[in-house]
This record gives structure tokens, C-alpha cells and sequence, in this order.
């Protein structure tokens, strides 16, 4: 699933006609009067974000107990 469905939601993009790409950080759709519209993401927001969230996973992927 793309990270679009958790913010906006799967039957909202649905109604849009959204089309997204993650990798290019870009969602586009029709508006009411049936013009494109266009979403541009922010490559370091999104590296800070991703950053933060997995800032504890990376803490602890290192540690190993040996017995």
C-alpha cells in the first residue's frame, strides 16, 4: 500500500482518479472542474520522517545476545 492511502485514503484517491508515484514523490488528480492537479512531495522531509521512525528499529537491529 502506498503511504497516499494512509494520508488521504484509499476510496478518497479512488473517487480522485489518483494516480501516484513514490518514487518520484508525486500524486496527481482531477479537481472538481476537470484540470490536473498536482502533489510534490519533499525528498528531505521524507528522509527526516523515515529517519525518525526508524531511529529506535536502527538502535536495536545491532544488538545480539550470545549465550
Amino acid at each position: 500500500p502506498s503511504l497516499y492511502n494512509c494520508i488521504i485514503g484509499r476510496t478518497t484517491l479512488a473517487e480522485l482518479y489518483a494516480v501516484s508515484s513514490t518514487i518520484h514523490l508525486k500524486m496527481k488528480y482531477y479537481t472538481p472542474d476537470d484540470q490536473i492537479a498536482t502533489i510534490n512531495g519533499d525528498i528531505a522531509a521524507a528522509r527526516r520522517c523515515f529517519e525518525a521512525a526508524t531511529k529506535n528499529l536502527r538502535k536495536h537491529h545491532y544488538l545480539q545476545l550470545i549465550i
